[in-house]
């Protein structure tokens, strides 16, 4: 077994070899011998110069815990003394943490680490390593909460350890000394069982409280929690300059986590997403820990930053990337605390644009294609492009983003040339700025083509055609790409021939406004729907009534096209169907299958 004066070389075999887990007791040969118990951890085997085996669990030798708990029992006391000096003494074999025992630091376990432990202990000299002082309070009163059961652990490198779990008396402040000071150390709480009046999202269990040394060798680590009525004093935001919106929903950012700490450089909170947060009068700095998003702190001197400033001559923009100062007085901030964000360096988004005979397939010359930028705002035209003889372009250098129903750009066909017909305005974005494309894909058709194509909506509740329900859009299977689909009408009127060259389709009703004209599609899938389907030629929908797939062969849908819509009701889909209802619709359809 491993004896004193044997420590450095095994030493620099585990901090080559092995990585850090969790502290325990090392295990002699006899036990892993037999498999007793061994199944959870991962085992590392030494062997000795005299061919002798221990086990220990990995990591171990690797990190030191506490400075002086030479058992590993997170208690530093008389019973580490006596188990240093029956080792030394040859009377047992293990220590219980071979770094722990290693109080001067020298690679070797001997009789100065004995006596500096047993001066620890006996006060004569300070404990080796830092104190840290834990503690529960209040954030705005600094008092402390009594019943809130602590959990203290360490980190190091990418591993974790317990310290200690208690919970808090009145007035008790909890002291650990022999504590690792180096920067690879983090030291962290978790706090639960809180009082009623502070178990909210504002208390603490989303600001995990956290510190390291930084050079000192004693510092206080104190979860603050907040009342639910103190909360929301102090607003810190983020704005997304890109897509236009402040981004916390509804008090949550979605792209950072907030460091607050005091003038001394003490956490307040640990890093927590909740942008509403109380804080005692003071001095404090706040920093954006950011996700991994395509989203940064914006630089004030960036063109991105240039440009919107054009767009908005009012905005201000200071350099928030090293965090703001602030001064909390009378419960509310100095300051406006906002983060301003911009895309990525280099960044951008794309929309290409193609113009095709949908008959042909070939490029259409002659289009007019204009582009806006934030149709819903300012509407600026940002560029134009006439189709040429490729029948393609690519827009560019777009850095403005957003969503359906809030779109940055529209594409619009301003002119198409004679002898052909088709167009429409074409929403284009895209979440983040990040070199995405967005496809807008036109298909013309020769004005003279024959318009045998229409489609109805059927009200599946009285057999009535009700064809101001909704329009609907038109979409082309690409036959290259089942997976992919190009748009070749958009609010298309119901009872309306248009003209559609052979291929396969689906057609859709305007949900919305077939919602606010007080109808909906009849789900097929819901528990009331699956019922309900038996109605239905199923393969001719798409999971609802106003979804349909269909075929167009020499110019003619492969069977009449028709959309069926019921009353809106918005719960519809959680109800399942009465005996009534079922017996009226079959009274009303009998055993036609609708197609």
């Amino acid at each position: 077994m491993l004896k004193a004066k044997r420590i450095t070389a095994l030493l620099t075999a585990f901090l080559s070899a092995v990585s850090f887990a969790a502290v325990s007791a090392a295990v002699d040969s006899a036990a892993v011998d037999s498999g007793s118990e061994l199944e959870q951890p991962n085992w590392v085997e030494v062997i000795d110069d005299d061919g002798e085996v221990t086990y220990y669990e990995e990591g171990y030798l690797a990190v030191a815990s506490r400075f002086g708990d030479v058992n590993a029992d997170k208690v530093i006391g008389i019973a580490d003394a006596v188990q240093l000096q029956r080792f030394l003494l040859g009377e047992v074999e293990n220590l219980g943490n071979w770094k722990n025992a290693d109080l001067n630091e020298n690679g070797e376990i001997d009789v100065v680490d004995l006596t500096m432990l047993k001066q620890q202990l006996t006060g004569k000299v300070k404990a080796k390593g830092g104190t840290l002082a834990v503690g529960v309070v209040d954030m705005l009163t600094g008092e402390p909460i009594p019943g809130v059961h602590v959990h203290l652990f360490a980190g190091c490198d990418k591993y974790a350890y317990d310290l200690g779990e208690w919970d808090t008396e009145e007035n008790a402040v909890m002291y650990f000394t022999g504590l690792p000071t180096e920067d690879d150390y983090t030291y962290y709480m978790d706090c639960d069982n809180l009082p009623s009046d502070y178990g909210n999202g504002y208390g603490h269990w989303a600001s995990q409280p956290a510190v390291q040394f930084g050079g000192k060798k004693d510092i206080a680590l104190n979860a603050r929690l907040v009342k639910q009525s103190d909360a929301g004093q102090i607003k810190i935001n983020m704005y997304d300059w890109a897509m236009g919106v402040e981004t916390a929903n509804p008090n949550i950012l979605p792209y950072a986590n907030l460091k607050i700490t005091d003038k001394d450089g003490n956490w307040v909170y640990g890093l927590t997403p909740y942008n509403e947060l109380a804080l005692p009068d003071g001095e404090y700095h706040v920093d954006a820990v950011m996700h991994d998003y395509p989203l940064q702190l914006m630089d004030p001197e960036s063109d991105f930053a240039k440009r919107m400033k054009e767009l908005y001559p009012d905005a201000e923009f200071t350099d928030k990337r090293n965090g703001i100062d602030f001064t909390v007085k009378d419960g509310k901030a100095d300051k406006d605390l906002t983060f301003d964000l911009a895309p990525l360096d280099g960044k951008s988004n794309y929309i290409k644009v193609t113009c095709t005979d949908g008959t042909t397939g070939e490029p259409v010359e002659g289009v007019k294609i204009a582009l806006i930028e934030e149709p819903g705002s300012y509407a600026k035209k940002i560029a134009e492009w006439t189709s040429d003889s490729t029948g393609t372009h690519t827009f560019d250098g777009l850095i403005r983003s957003g969503y359906q129903w809030d779109p940055p750009y529209k594409v619009i066909v301003e002119e198409v040339p004679e002898g052909y017909e088709g167009g429409y305005d074409a929403i284009a974005c895209a979440g983040y700025i990040y070199g995405y494309t967005t496809e807008v894909n036109y298909l013309f058709a020769k004005a003279e083509q024959p318009k045998q194509v229409s489609a109805n909506v059927i009200s599946f509740d009285d057999k009535s055609v009700c064809n101001d329900a909704a329009t609907f859009e038109v979409w082309r299977v690409d036959p290259n790409d089942p997976e992919k689909a190009d748009i070749v009408y958009k609010d298309a009127k119901p009872g309306d021939a248009f003209y559609l060259p052979d291929g396969k389709y689906f057609a859709a009703l305007d949900g919305k406004t077939l919602m606010d004209n007080g109808y909906q599609g009849v789900s097929l899938v819901s528990r009331k729907g699956q019922k309900l389907a038996k109605f239905f030629k199923g393969e001719n929908f798409i999971a609802n009534s106003a979804f349909i797939d269909f075929t167009v062969e020499n110019n003619k849908a492969d069977r009449d096209l028709n959309f069926y819509v019921k009353a809106y009701d918005p719960m519809d889909d959680e109800q399942e169907l009465s005996p009534e209802e079922l017996a009226k619709y079959e009274a009303l359809w009998g055993d036609t299958i609708l197609e």
